[in-house]
């Protein structure tokens, strides 16, 4: 699948030649005409060599029985009695003509309030909150019709965020090889659970970036209705159905994108959401690969990726859960292979400009700045609660993250975790002003709202130190995974 980001508006108003007015999340050149707009935001080209018979996803309706419509995508067909030769160019564009017409009337007939059912039954409606009836009698009474609806223009409009402000976000360096919409993007397509789960955490992070109230308290309300309902659904499956359609690729990747939203919200559900990331890693892994040798390879490159991040969130929440036994395993041992998303090698092999000796540069730096905050997660974990981390181990890794912490850096945003365990760990004002400083400067840079968190947790953990160790409190009083 490729992205094209079309910044000269919707393409209804392309296809009628005017301006378009780019309102989100429909045009209001459109709604004045009575068209049916698709929104702004990245148009999707599917390539052929995409896998439409995926394990876990949705039937798709067959040609002779769906209607095209403006913002849905179509799978060309040769049409009886053609014999494979192409019309004109003249029969062509009337044919166009006559066919838009009659969708724009069918669209002008259909109620508004009706929502497309999904055409596989066990998907129902994971977005929706349990106790809302299938029937749904209005959409817009129930705030999730934007979450509903995979091929709306609101849900097209928080796919491109996830794509622009999310995605980005998830690795050291944003490159063309970003696993979230080279891999997960395309899975969402194929998946609905995967998609629903997007969904939810570009609404969750939507609502944080200083939209109106309104829009904002709609938005959360929808996504931690769905997010509970995706969980849920997961759950039941899990008691019901055959373990091998439960632990899939497409589960996997949407506990995954799940905990990112937890890293958006600040949201105490991470300890659930590792565990059963952990779980379902565990079982997809040991099941090995039954897919033919075509596909073999797309199949190993996505466990590649989901492995690479899970092992990313086992890192770095694993001090923060309960699980203390777990975490000294983790941080006593080598911790190399938890750091794959942060690999020199993988970044050369991505920088074919003159970037790419600064890039890996930073990302050692970056490595070098994790590998101490583990350290000293490590000995917190071990020693006494009176012991005080030595000042020079935080010079060290102030001078580490001096010159890459800071916004308009790239990959600064990698820093947000070792900033906040040599804070917790800081007992000289200077440390202290210095890290916390680092993390309001990422915050603006992310907009991940477990940074502010972070900072009100930092006040609780200034107050209790020498009495609690500040992985106790954050997991008592303050469970937030922090990146």
């Amino acid at each position: 699948m490729s992205l094209a980001r079309r910044d000269h508006g919707c393409p209804q108003c392309r296809r009628r030649r005017v301006r378009c007015d780019m309102a989100v999340p429909e045009c209001q050149k459109c709604i004045k005409k009575g068209l049916h707009c698709s929104g702004l935001g990245f148009e999707c080209r599917f390539s052929a060599h995409m896998n439409s018979s995926a394990e876990d996803s949705s039937p798709r309706r067959s040609a002779s029985t769906t209607s095209s419509s403006p913002g849905t995508v179509e799978t060309a067909q040769t049409r009886p009695g053609s014999a494979g030769v192409s019309p004109s160019p003249t029969k062509r564009h009337r044919r166009h003509r006559h066919q838009s017409s009659m969708n724009l009337e069918d669209q002008e007939r259909r109620p508004p309030c009706l929502v497309d059912k999904p055409s596989n039954p066990q998907a129902d409606y994971l977005l929706l909150a349990p106790d809302v009836p299938d029937h749904c009698p209005s959409v817009k009474d129930t705030g999730l019709d934007i979450l509903v609806q995979p091929r709306t223009p609101q849900a097209m409009m928080l796919f491109s965020h996830f794509s622009e402000f999310i995605a980005s976000k998830m690795v050291v360096f944003d490159s063309s090889d970003n696993g979230y919409r080279r891999i997960i993007m395309p899975m969402a397509c194929q998946s609905d659970v995967v998609m629903r789960a997007l969904s939810v955490v570009a609404a969750f992070h939507l609502a944080g970036m200083g939209i109106t109230t309104s829009t904002a308290s709609s938005l959360r309300a929808a996504a931690e209705a769905g997010q509970q309902a995706i969980l849920s659904k997961l759950v039941q499956d899990s008691r019901q159905l055959n373990p091998d359609r439960v632990f899939s690729m497409s589960t996997w990747a949407a506990v995954l994108i799940l905990l990112v939203g937890d890293t958006i919200t600040g949201s105490d559900n991470y300890p659930r959401l590792l565990e059963m990331l952990r779980h379902v890693s565990s079982v997809v892994m040991g099941s090995g690969s039954s897919s033919p040798t075509s596909t073999r390879t797309t199949r190993e490159e996505t466990r590649d990726f989901l492995m690479q991040q899970t092992r990313m969130f086992e890192l770095l929440g694993s001090a923060l859960t309960q699980h203390e036994d777990r975490a000294h395993d983790i941080l006593s041992g080598p911790v190399e292979p938890y750091l794959a998303f942060a690999s020199p090698d993988h970044v050369k092999a991505l920088s074919a400009n003159n970037d790419s000796a600064q890039q890996v540069a930073t990302v050692k730096r970056i490595r070098s700045a994790i590998q101490a905050a583990c350290e000293l997660c490590r000995d917190r974990l071990q020693r006494s609660v009176c012991f005080e981390c030595p000042a020079a181990r935080l010079d060290a890794l102030q001078q580490l993250v001096d010159e890459v912490a800071l916004p308009g850096v790239d990959g600064a945003h990698a820093l947000v975790w070792p900033c906040f365990v040599a804070a917790a760990e800081a007992v000289l004002p200077r440390h202290r002003d210095f890290f916390s400083s680092r993390l309001r400067a990422l915050f603006a840079c992310t907009h991940f709202h477990t940074i502010p968190l972070a900072l009100d947790t930092l006040t609780l953990i200034w107050e209790h130190q020498g009495r609690r160790k500040w992985t106790q409190i954050i997991i008592s009083m303050r469970p937030i995974l922090i990146m």
